[in-house]
């Protein structure tokens, strides 16, 4: 008699093909999720490169790693971020050195490098800032997304100048270019960004140090006169990653994400440098004007900038290590 005509070899074998055709259904596991947040909105240029690494995630990695972009100050203050990072409340955050910089005062030379990303990484540049972020922290460094090095910040003043100094001078000053207003005599001024309208305005600063962007959508470009077009220092924020959430992600995972966060590494340098072209022309087309100092002096301005930033890391980080960052990261 044959298996199929015997009822209970029937039985067994459709129990068994049962079993079979539902074991590949178990046996795909949901998707990791990974919160994210980033410290400014969504509508903030410097918010775009954390987007672009969301996207290209959750495309190449569909069905095995999902990124949920959570929010970001409305969420999570911009400033207690990086120690939500590290206590797990979320896996990955756009982090800003100067926001966390008392955890790690070696990652504002972020700042001051004078070598794009990818160069940074042949250099051993990365390499030194992954070990100190998983050192000191225990957080995983992915990614710079500062665009090509020394394109992020300016200063624009209301006054027309041809030199560097700023003696006399009230500016209102970021983390960032603090110690370039001090380097070069002038007085630092600390107010929310908010607050620059009405301080230009009223004349309470005679200008401000900013990135590009952002300028016009604030409309400061209504109340300030002119921007020094020599740009110095670069965006410095980065992708990171809590690090026993990294260590729990099979190596293939892991492989993946650094993979992406690179590409998009080298993504944000042509990104940065089509938003440093459109604020430009926005500036322009408000009536803006652009100064730029004699090339002797041009030069001592921006070598003078620098030495004040890595002054600033030594200070805060020890000369030998500020040292080291900055051969790292400064062509010879």
């Amino acid at each position: 008699m044959s298996d199929i005509a015997d009822p209970g070899r029937r039985l067994a074998a459709t129990a068994i093909l049962a079993l079979a055709v539902g074991l590949p259904s178990m046996a795909v596991a949901d998707p990791i999720t990974l919160r994210a947040v980033s410290p400014w909105p969504a509508s903030d240029c410097w918010t775009t490169p954390i987007f672009e690494f969301r996207d290209r995630v959750n495309a190449e990695m569909e069905g095995r790693v999902q990124i949920d972009y959570l929010g970001h100050g409305d969420v999570i203050g911009p400033f207690d971020q990086f120690e939500a990072l590290q206590n797990g409340v979320v896996d990955v955050i756009l982090g800003v050195t100067s926001y966390y910089d008392g955890q790690i005062p070696e990652a504002l030379s972020q700042l001051y490098v004078q070598m794009d990303p990818a160069a940074l990484r042949a250099s051993g540049y990365y390499d030194l800032m992954r070990e100190i972020h998983r050192d000191k922290a225990d957080v995983e460094f992915l990614a710079m997304l500062g665009g090509a090095a020394g394109q992020a910040f300016r200063l624009y003043v209301n006054q027309e100048m041809d030199s560097g100094d700023f003696s006399g001078k009230r500016m209102r000053v970021s983390g960032a270019t603090r110690a370039v207003v001090e380097h070069f005599g002038g007085s630092a001024v600390v107010m929310p960004p908010g607050e620059i309208y009405t301080a230009l305005e009223r004349g309470t600063v005679d200008g401000f140090g900013w990135p590009y962007c952002g300028t016009v959508s604030y409309g400061w470009h209504e109340v300030m006169r002119h921007v020094i077009e020599h740009p110095f220092f670069s965006v410095n924020s980065n992708i990171l990653m809590n690090g026993a959430r990294w260590r729990s992600l099979p190596e293939d995972i892991q492989a993946d994400l650094e993979r992406i966060a690179q590409e998009v590494e080298q993504w944000s340098v042509s990104y940065f440098a089509e938003v440093n072209a459109e604020d430009n022309e926005a500036l322009a087309d408000a009536g803006v004007t652009f100064l730029t100092f004699p090339e002797a002096e041009a030069e001592r301005f921006t070598a003078g900038a620098y030495d004040a930033g890595w002054a600033d890391v030594a200070g805060r980080a020890g000369e030998e290590v500020a040292e080291r960052l900055r051969e790292l990261s400064t062509p010879q």
